[in-house]
Formats: C-alpha cells, structure tokens, sequence
C-alpha cells in the first residue's frame, strides 16, 4: 500500500515535532481529538512499531487534517513523502496510519499545495 507522509525535506521530521513545528497547527490539532484524534481514539493499537511514522493512506485525508496549513507547512520546508509498504507493517485507524518506516520504500516526493 501507499502511504503519504509530511515530513522536512532536510530533517525528515515530522510537522509537530523539531525546530520546524508549526506551533499555531499543534496547539489547534491538540485542542480537538474529534476532528484531529490521537492514535489511540483514532482506533490504532497503542503497540506502535520500533521506529515508527504517521502517516495517511489517501492523499485526500493527509489534505483534509493538515487544512488550513498546507501553505504554511509548505513555507518551512516541508513536503509530501510517497512510502510503499507491506500491509502488515502498517496500523490503520479511521483517519491516519502508523507504519514502520523500516518495512517501506520511498516511491515519490511531493510538494505540499492548497490551503
């Protein structure tokens, strides 16, 4: 499966974590679980994979929780990256995915557009 990831395109970071985190986005997505849910109330096991990312499995889901921000994001450097993995080492909730960046291959890099 394809999973699609915001990361830095130096740091490889993810958007709420590191000197590039979009403070008015994490306090916003930390303020609303229903519409932005942790991991846990989102249905994904708390037993993550040893590493782990998050990620989505749909471009139209990374779009839609990252709304608003997209250009901002776009602005401190981050990007869309494209990983194929095996099913087995990802965990889907309803919205976002967990999967184990060990078990997957970088197929594309996208950059982040809209809203």
């Amino acid at each position: 499966m394809l999973v699609y990831r915001v990361e830095h395109k130096d740091t490889h970071r993810g958007p709420y974590s590191g000197k590039h985190i979009v403070n008015s986005m994490a306090n916003c997505h930390n303020n609303d679980f229903e519409r932005w849910p942790t991991p846990y109330y989102d249905g994904i096991s708390v037993r993550y994979f040893k590493p782990h990312r998050y990620g989505f499995d749909s471009l139209d889901k990374l779009r839609s929780w990252f709304y608003g921000y997209l250009g901002v994001l776009n602005d401190r450097g981050f990007i869309i990256v494209v990983v194929r993995i095996h099913g087995n080492s990802v965990k889907r909730g309803e919205k976002q995915v967990v999967y184990d960046p060990t078990k997957g291959k970088i197929v594309n890099k996208l950059e982040l557009k809209g809203n």
